[in-house]
């Protein structure tokens, strides 16, 4: 492929192109809590709010494209444990609007006047799916300590009953020798 000069060009100025749009969403990125968003960008709106997550390190990139009164939205998220397409199916006709789409990436369409309140009420549904995904953890944290004391404990409840056994038979044993002492006196 790289010997076909027309690929290769062509190439290049999809390159130079993406280039140029990170530079532009760098410079024009807005956050609302964990969401990160970019408006009326030239480029793929898929690749602006990829740009948008990462330049600002949010949990959610945005970007929008203004048709008239309606933007269509493009929304990705690294996150395993937010799920964009149910998400967005339930926050969007809120708003007027729809959306849906895959866990990691979707889309939506609202009216354009939404977007403000849209992006506030996502962003509170975020940090509740963090809030009680944390809460998550510290639980499975505790419950695996919990089960590594219990096994501990198990171990030296094992180690007493062995000792108890080695005890009994040592008594065994002693009661044995002072019956042949008592034995042999009796003789």
């Amino acid at each position: 492929p790289s010997s076909d000069n027309e690929l290769v060009s062509r190439a290049r100025q999809q390159a130079q192109l993406e280039e140029k749009q990170r530079k532009i969403v760098t410079e024009q990125v807005k956050t609302i809590g964990n969401i990160a968003y970019v408006m009326d960008i030239p480029g793929s709106i898929g690749t602006a709010a990829l740009y948008a997550r990462v330049t600002e390190k949010a949990l959610i990139g945005v970007a929008g494209a203004t048709k008239q009164e309606i933007v269509d939205l493009s929304l990705r998220s690294k996150n395993q444990n937010i799920d964009l397409n149910i998400l967005l199916r339930s926050e969007c006709r809120k708003f007027g609007g729809v959306g849906g789409g895959h866990p990691q990436a979707a889309g939506a369409r609202i009216p354009v006047d939404q977007f403000i309140g849209f992006s506030k009420s996502l962003d509170l549904k975020v940090n509740t799916i963090e809030k009680i995904n944390q809460e998550l953890k510290d639980h499975e944290v505790m419950v695996k300590e919990r089960d590594l004391r219990i096994e501990q404990l198990m171990d030296e409840l094992n180690q007493v009953s062995l000792g108890s056994e080695d005890m009994e038979q040592k008594l065994e044993e002693k009661e044995r020798a002072l019956a042949d002492q008592a034995v042999e006196l009796a003789i």
